[in-house]
């Protein structure tokens, strides 16, 4: 019951967010981009939980780099949603995955899962 109230929440949260479409449930991205060509992703990150990428992750093929976080109603700063950019750099030619997940990092929650497929040509 609270998921679903939580999903619904996210649901509804996504008509205020910006306009790229900004991740907050289980999704599947696959990306085609060249040797140091760019783009930018957004997460949803809510009250104490947040997106976070696997614990190893491969610099030489990819680089990542975080473009800061934007509250969604600056009048509650503390526990409030913010959106939180990431730009993602392919160095190396060849695929590689992502696994993201949402939850409380120190805890090794997870309770939602965004797989990233990148092919860098």
């Amino acid at each position: 019951m609270k998921r679903t109230i939580f999903s619904l929440a996210l649901l509804l949260l996504s008509l205020f967010a910006f306009s790229q479409n900004v991740i907050q449930a289980d999704t599947s991205i696959t990306k085609t981009i060249k040797v140091y060509e760019s783009f930018d992703l957004q997460f949803l990150d809510w009250d104490g939980y947040m997106w976070y990428p696997p614990d190893s992750c491969d610099s030489a093929i990819i680089s990542i780099r975080s473009l800061g976080s934007k509250l969604l109603d600056p009048r509650y700063p503390v526990g409030g949603k913010r959106i939180t950019t990431y730009e993602f750099v392919g160095l190396t030619k060849g695929t590689y995955a992502l696994e993201y997940n949402y939850g409380r990092p120190w805890l090794k929650e997870k309770m939602f899962q965004c797989i990233l497929k990148i092919t860098i040509d």
